[in-house]
């Protein structure tokens, strides 16, 4: 039997398992390599120096993310409406717990209230960026929208007013041709009417935090509430003492292959829209205290030891029983593979 060490997603799995805390410091570690086609063979999975580096620098990541000090933080809570911001992208900037932060609300229209979000574009989307959170945690990014999906009608419609100024324009520089080309304008019509491509379902979201300057999408949903029915969504995410941003794009995206580009790409052109009403950051979240991690680490443990040499022989042997035989740690979890 070959004793090995457990490869990066096992790594990561058993520093949930064992600390409670979502979080993957291996995806940073080199990778695994693999052996047969598979990433977790014992003769494969060699320790350099190197790695025992990452291992101890990683240990006091995990611990610092899992331990706290003091009382329990207070929670901040802003609130922003995309459409406040009337002086165009990185324009206008807007207050929150000393930071001086950017709105964006993207080059978009302005519906009852709502930002209208109707097609993928590196200008269309909207979000706040440039602020570091008062407190290192999760938080809540919370916000309320609603979808529009066109009938098949409106997108013919829409299709026929497009196609049909592509057509005149054409016979106006040709004349002569207008016959012919009424047969590409009937057929890519008919194409609209019948092609499954247009029966649209809901509009989707992307969310991405940005922190450090590094982009991370942490959540894509279809915004299912109906029109004039909005609904409030959430996600969360971990934010640090980072500059951080979270953005917010149109994700319905029609496969290259498959759209009618011509149509696809105009405005004008009926599709999913998405309605942005407001935005909110809210944390950071802890339902109890001190946290869960800390719990695990240090029991139930709150205040100052007696006897610290007591109580780290007792924190020891609480987590030397984790990762016996018999401990839920044993396994990754996942596979039921030895550690």
């Amino acid at each position: 039997m070959v004793l090995r060490r457990i490869n990066r997603s096992e790594y990561n799995n058993t520093i949930r398992d064992l600390v409670g805390v979502d979080f993957s410091p291996a995806d940073q570690f080199p990778e695994d390599p693999p052996a047969g086609g598979f990433d977790n063979i014992g003769q494969a999975l060699s320790i350099s120096p190197l790695q025992l580096e990452v291992y101890y620098a990683t240990a006091r990541q995990v611990l610092d993310r899992a331990l706290v000090e003091g009382s329990r933080p207070r929670p901040s809570k802003w609130h922003f409406e995309p459409e406040e911001n009337t002086l165009g992208s990185d324009r206008l900037r807007v207050k929150r717990d000393g930071n001086n932060i950017l709105l964006n609300p993207g080059e978009n229209g302005i519906t009852n209230g709502m930002t209208v979000v109707r097609r993928e574009a590196w200008n269309t989307g909207i979000g706040f960026r440039d602020f570091m959170v008062p407190v290192e945690g999760e938080y809540i990014i919370r916000f309320r929208a609603e979808g529009q999906v066109p009938t098949r009608a409106e997108v013919v419609a829409s299709a026929a007013k497009l196609l049909g100024h592509r057509r005149d324009e054409e016979t106006a520089k040709r004349p002569e041709r207008k016959a012919q080309l009424e047969q590409p304008f009937a057929e890519e019509l008919k194409h609209v009417e019948t092609s499954r491509l247009y029966d649209y379902g809901p509009p989707r979201m992307k969310i991405t935090r940005h922190l450090g300057g590094t982009p991370k999408p942490i959540a894509e949903l279809d915004i299912s509430a109906q029109e004039r029915t909005p609904e409030v969504y959430e996600v969360r995410a971990v934010f640090k003492r980072q500059s951080a941003g979270v953005d917010f794009d149109y994700a319905y995206v029609i496969p290259p292959l498959l759209e009618n580009s011509s149509l696809q790409h105009q405005k004008e052109f009926a599709r999913p829209e998405m309605l942005v009403d407001w935005i909110e950051l809210e944390g950071p979240v802890h339902p109890v205290w001190p946290p869960v991690s800390h719990r695990l680490l240090l029991g139930n443990e709150t205040g100052n030891p007696v006897n610290e040499t007591l109580r780290a022989r007792e924190v020891i042997a609480l987590h030397g029983s984790r990762v016996s035989p018999s401990g839920a740690a044993r396994r990754s979890g996942r596979e039921g593979r030895t550690l």
